[in-house]
């Protein structure tokens, strides 16, 4: 397997499924999200919108629920489905949503609050 790369503005070649995006910041971020595809349609960046509303929506419930009640493993979860989001969002974007890296480095690294 080769390393991505550049090929045109942010967009990178990578031979796995998905988009592969290096944001301005320099951090590479993939989606499997076919809405984040640069020749999606509008209906599927549409529908990409609203169900990563609903998960992000979600992951952040059920993180703060999981923080509530000290369950790490809920809480891990909600994280996860928030960096999911981070992600697609960069991948669609090309920059990185505000305070998505630390939750990134919360999920990364394993230190909870």
């Amino acid at each position: 397997m080769s390393p991505p790369t550049l090929s045109g503005t942010q967009h990178l070649e990578t031979s796995g499924p998905g988009t592969t995006t290096m944001t301005k910041d320099g951090a590479v971020v993939t989606s499997t999200d076919p809405s984040t595809a640069p020749d999606a349609s509008i209906a599927q960046k549409l529908k990409g919108d609203v169900s990563g509303a609903v998960s992000g929506s979600v992951g952040s419930v059920q993180a703060a629920a999981g923080a509530t009640l000290r369950n790490k493993n809920m809480q891990e979860k909600g994280l996860d489905k928030m960096a999911a989001e981070d992600e697609r969002l960069a991948a669609k974007k090309g920059s990185l949503p505000v305070g998505a890296d630390k939750r990134l480095e919360k999920t990364e690294g394993g230190a909870l609050p």
